[in-house]
């Protein structure tokens, strides 16, 4: 798993290292885990928590799949707990989405993570996805 740090402003009162640098913290990423909850016939919520990266992205774009598969046309993937997205499950979910708005259907993110909200800002997916702040919010948009 890959070990991510906090930015250097977040580093104050931190003890330095010989060079004077304050080093940076090791912050241990959340277990990951995935879960989808049935909202009715047509809606489901993909629950996520963790990291979502190159290992974990294939999980994420098999749940969407099974949810697609299964008939839900209106799907929320809540990343509330997400702690890390890499560009792999950015994809899984523009595909999805993609897919999705073919079958005249709806995804929509829960996100309340800066550092995933930038992401997505930079990626330019924020103008792609819908993204709320909070999963009913989400759900009711779907």
């Amino acid at each position: 798993m890959f070990r991510r740090f906090k930015r250097r402003q977040e580093m104050a009162g931190r003890p330095s290292e010989p060079n004077g640098d304050a080093s940076p913290a090791y912050v241990e990423p959340r277990p990951f885990s995935l879960a989808t909850e049935a909202v009715d016939a047509r809606r489901c919520v993909i629950v996520v928590a963790g990291e979502l990266d190159i290992s974990t992205a294939p999980r994420l774009k098999a749940a969407l799949d099974d949810a697609v598969a299964s008939g839900r046309t209106r799907v929320v993937v809540d990343l509330a707990d997400t702690s890390f997205v890499d560009s792999t499950s950015l994809a899984a979910i523009v595909g999805a989405n993609n897919r999705l708005r073919s079958l005249d259907g709806a995804l929509t993110v829960v996100n309340t993570d800066p550092h995933v909200a930038k992401m997505l800002e930079m990626t330019g997916f924020d103008a792609l996805l819908a993204v709320h702040a909070t999963r009913a919010e989400a759900v009711a948009a779907v």
